[in-house]
């Protein structure tokens, strides 16, 4: 039960399960901000919200209405919420992280021209 009222129907669950989600990323959020999302999601389940960087914006536009969340524990990912489900659109890797990986393309051009070269 969130904001202590029970859904009315699945959109309702819906909505709260992502409110859940957003909460589980900015544990320090405040009720406050947690009810505006999830009252503009009942007001305009056909706007999109972006959540990044501490802040969630509603709607596309470059000049809609920003609120101010609390600080993320992954301050890189940028999340949307289209009616209603949350996605992740942008997830940079933490610094220093490296997905490693050697490229066996290179080597084995040398390889060749290598071989070529002996015969």
């Amino acid at each position: 039960m969130l904001f202590g009222e029970k859904p009315k129907n699945y959109r309702d669950v819906v909505r709260m399960k992502t409110c859940l989600k957003i909460q589980a990323e900015y544990p320090a959020i405040d009720e406050q901000a947690l009810r505006r999302i999830y009252d503009n999601m009942v007001q305009h389940p056909d706007e999109k919200i972006y959540i990044a960087r501490g802040f969630a914006r509603f709607g596309d536009d470059a000049a809609a209405e920003n609120i101010a969340l609390a600080p993320s524990s992954n301050d890189m990912r940028v999340f949307c919420i289209d009616h209603g489900m949350m996605t992740i659109l942008y997830n940079k890797m933490p610094k220093g992280y490296s997905a490693g990986g050697i490229s066996g393309n290179n080597n084995n051009n040398n390889n060749n021209n290598n071989n070529n070269n002996t015969g």
